[in-house]
C-alpha cells in the first residue's frame, strides 16, 4: 500500500493529543441485528462510509496530532474489504490497534495472521453461553459461529507463539444475567485471555419494543459476585465495567477477588477518547448526538471538511469540552467509576451526554444494596 508524503509525515511540533484513543465506527454495515445494539440508530442516520484514502488520511492526521490508539468498531468491521489494509496502515503510523467483531466473519488464515500480529486486543461479542440465550439476542446460529471464530484465533495464536490479547465482551441483561459463570467458563474453555462484562443500558435498539430488558440491580449484584468468585478460582481475567465504587469495595472485601474494574472508557469527552462515526463525523465522546444533544457542536466536527488537528485544537471542540466540564462540576453525583479524567465522577449525571440519567440511577440502586 502506498502512502502520500503527507500521510508518511509525522509532524514534529507540539502534539495536542496525548494518551488518546480514536474509536471509529468504521462502517454502518452489519450482518446482525442485535436486540440491544447501542448504536443501531446512529448507523441508520450515517452517510456513506469513509473510503480507504480518506480513512488513511484521517488516521495520519490523528497520529500527527499525537493520537496513540485506534479502536475499530462497526457495524461489523470485517464487512470492510479493506480492513486489513487499514490495520496495516494504522500500525505503520504508530497507532496501537484494537478491534471488536461479532465473530461471524473471519479472514482466511493469512488474514488472521496479519490481524494477530497487528491488533493488540481482539474482542468477540458473545451474550450467552447457551445458544438459546445468545441467539435470542444476537441472531440464529450466531453463538456457534462466534465460538468457532474464537477457537480459530486461539489456535492460530498458539501456532504463531504470540498474537492479540483475546477478549470476550459480554452484556448483562434480564435474559442472561443468571448465566454469568457459564459465560466465564465458556471464555476460558475457548482460550480467551479475558472476559469484559458490562450491563445493558437503554440506548439504540434497546429502546425498541421487544428488545432485551435490563436486569434488576439485585440480579446484577449477584452476577457481579458470581463473576468475581469465578475470577478468583480460575486463571481467566474478568473485568467488570462501570461498577460503583461501593460495590467494588464490597467485592474486594467479601471475595478478595482478582476481578478487575474498568471505567466508562468510551466517554472521556476528549480527555483521552475521540469518536469517529462511519461517515467522518467526529465527536468528543463515544456517545453521539442522540445522547448528548449537542448537535450544533457535533455538526461542525467533520473530518470531511476539517483536519483532525484543527478540530481538536479549535474553538468548537473547546466549547464542547467546556460544556461537559461545567456540567460535571455542577453534579452532586460521585458514585460510579466512570470517566477517570474527572476525578472518578461518572460522565452522565447532570451532564448533557445522558439526559435520562439512566446510569446514575442504576448506580444509586446498586450502591444501596451494597
Amino acid at each position: 500500500m502506498n502512502f502520500s508524503v503527507t500521510e508518511k509525515r509525522v509532524i514534529k511540533s507540539v502534539k495536542i493529543l496525548s494518551n488518546t484513543t480514536l474509536s471509529w465506527d468504521m462502517t454502518r454495515a452489519c450482518n446482525l441485528s442485535c436486540g440491544h445494539c447501542s448504536n443501531a440508530d446512529d448507523r441508520a442516520r450515517a452517510g456513506r462510509d469513509l473510503n480507504l484514502a480518506d480513512a488513511v488520511r484521517v488516521l495520519a492526521e490523528f497520529a500527527e496530532a499525537g493520537g496513540e490508539g485506534l479502536h475499530l468498531l462497526g457495524g461489523e468491521p470485517l464487512l470492510r474489504k479493506d480492513l486489513l489494509q487499514i490495520i496495516v496502515a494504522a500500525r505503520r503510523l504508530g497507532l496501537e490497534v484494537s478491534l471488536t467483531t461479532n465473530g461471524t466473519l473471519v479472514p482466511d488464515e493469512a488474514g488472521v495472521d496479519i490481524m494477530l500480529a497487528a491488533v493488540s486486543v481482539l474482542t468477540i461479542s458473545i451474550d450467552g453461553a447457551d445458544a438459546a440465550v445468545n441467539d435470542a439476542i444476537r441472531g440464529p446460529a450466531v453463538l456457534a459461529r462466534a465460538r468457532k471464530a474464537l477457537a480459530f484465533y486461539r489456535d492460530r495464536k498458539r501456532a504463531r507463539g504470540r498474537g492479540s490479547w483475546l477478549n470476550v465482551s459480554h452484556v448483562l441483561c434480564a435474559s442472561n444475567v443468571d448465566g454469568v459463570t457459564a459465560m466465564v467458563d465458556l471464555a476460558q474453555t475457548e482460550g480467551a485471555d479475558e472476559i469484559s462484562i458490562t450491563y445493558l443500558k437503554p440506548y439504540g435498539a434497546a429502546l425498541a419494543s421487544g428488545a432485551p430488558e435490563a436486569a434488576t440491580p439485585e440480579r446484577l449484584m449477584s452476577a457481579f459476585e458470581a463473576a468475581a468468585r469465578r475470577a478468583e478460582a480460575g486463571g481467566l481475567r474478568v473485568t467488570l465495567f462501570e461498577i460503583p465504587k461501593r460495590v467494588q469495595a464490597r467485592l474486594r472485601r467479601d471475595i478478595g477477588s482478582a476481578v478487575m474494574f474498568g471505567g466508562d472508557v468510551y466517554c472521556d469527552t476528549g480527555e483521552g477518547q475521540l469518536r469517529l462515526a462511519s461517515d467522518g463525523a467526529m465527536h468528543g465522546c463515544f456517545a453521539s448526538t442522540k445522547h448528548h444533544g449537542l448537535a450544533d457542536v457535533a455538526a461542525e466536527l467533520s473530518v470531511a471538511r476539517r483536519a483532525v488537528r484543527d478540530i481538536v485544537a479549535g474553538p468548537t471542540f473547546a466549547e464542547f469540552k467546556a460544556r461537559a466540564h461545567d456540567a460535571l462540576a455542577a453534579t452532586a453525583w460521585d458514585i460510579c467509576q466512570g470517566c477517570e479524567a474527572f476525578a472518578a465522577r461518572t460522565c452522565y449525571p447532570g451532564c448533557p451526554f445522558e439526559p435520562l440519567n439512566v446510569k446514575p440511577r442504576l448506580c444509586a440502586l446498586l450502591e444501596a444494596i451494597a
